[in-house]
């Protein structure tokens, strides 16, 4: 099989955009089983849209975050970390009124346990008249998730910024998963469910799914899933397999096995390295919805060789590999495993 890392050059002048929260993440230096019992943790940079941007930036793409920032430490600190991987970040917008939120995660022998202090985050500030259309004049892809959207003047943000965007005929893509606070928040996620129909690819977790078609399967949901702008469905299973839909076909690829797993940047790293490869395919929301088995076959390749990479690092955005990071990955021997998974995959429907 060919080396899905050696097949492109970046030569794209389109740039993924991202609107997102930012956050700081709390990680514990070791496992526990309550958040109490923690004795240490590290300290990174957090926000999913963010961290695909930034995992995007790292393989070489221009990328940009629209986002509203504080002016506290925690602040410098997330965007000095997203300026290292590459974002542009001169469209993050900042006040004095809100600092950015935080999250505590704590790790046990069975699950990841989360606790959120954003009620109040500066994210929540974000409002439309910030948004200038200016900022889209090379936009290919934008992409935001369900975080930014927790106010109602943010989420006009985001309606704005999708407005603008499509006027340049760019990707509109959105990661519908939810984080745990969200959970029990029904009136926020029916606002988000709002911006479902807006987008042409929408990520979502195999647990989330049953909120977005009920109980049905997806194959027999696959008419409405993929009826008027929305163009694919990318789900993550349970296992850490990626099943894509789309209204003609379906592809699942497994993940890649590495020694240890990295939870944070794991995801990030998956969507940044699928909107990365969109972007050098010159993909835009006509051509997504007729797109060659082969050519969605390769994005999720290079995707899963990202995230496999990301999960045997540490952190978020320090784990995110570059092309040349990749490439001796591979030489390193997971490119054999990788091709006997690949072999092994079921037949396309």
């Amino acid at each position: 099989m060919s080396n899905p890392s050696l097949t492109w050059q970046p030569h794209s002048h389109k740039q993924l955009i991202a609107m997102s929260e930012l956050l700081t993440l709390f990680l514990p230096n070791h496992i526990c089983e309550s958040l109490s019992a923690v004795r240490s943790f590290s300290r990174i940079c957090g926000g999913s849209a963010a961290l695909a941007a930034a995992a995007a930036a790292r393989l070489g793409i221009r990328t940009r975050l629209i986002a509203m920032a504080g002016t506290d430490p925690f602040s410098e600190a997330a965007l000095k970390t997203l300026q290292r991987c590459g974002v542009h970040t001169d469209t993050v917008l900042t006040t004095d009124a809100a600092h950015i939120g935080k999250a505590f995660c704590c790790c046990s022998s069975r699950q990841l346990h989360w606790f959120y202090d954003r009620l109040y985050s500066a994210d929540l500030l974000l409002q439309p008249e910030q948004i200038e259309a200016e900022w889209f004049a090379a936009s290919g892809v934008l992409h935001f998730s369900c975080g930014g959207l927790r106010s109602e003047s943010s989420r006009l943000a985001h309606r704005t910024a999708i407005q603008y965007a499509c006027t340049k005929n760019a990707v509109i893509s959105f990661d519908f998963s939810t984080a745990p606070d969200l959970h029990n928040t029904p009136h926020l996620i029916k606002e988000m469910h709002g911006f479902l129909p807006l987008s042409h690819i929408i990520w979502c977790t195999e647990t989330e799914l049953p909120l977005l078609i009920g109980n049905r399967t997806p194959q027999s949901a696959l008419p409405k899933l993929t009826n008027g702008r929305t163009k694919l469905w990318i789900v993550e299973q349970a296992d850490g397999s990626i099943t894509l839909y789309t209204k003609s076909q379906q592809l699942t690829r497994k993940p890649i096995s590495t020694e240890r797993h990295n939870l944070p940047g794991e995801r990030s790293a998956f969507i940044g390295g699928f909107l990365y490869s969109m972007l050098l395919d010159h993909a835009d929301p006509r051509l997504l919805s007729a797109m060659p088995t082969e050519i969605l076959s390769r994005w999720a390749t290079f995707s899963a060789l990202c995230a496999a990479y990301s999960r045997s690092g540490i952190g978020a955005a320090a784990s995110f590999p570059t092309r040349a990071q990749l490439d001796l990955f591979l030489k390193r021997g997971i490119q054999e495993r990788f091709s006997r998974q690949a072999q092994s995959q079921p037949p396309l429907s």
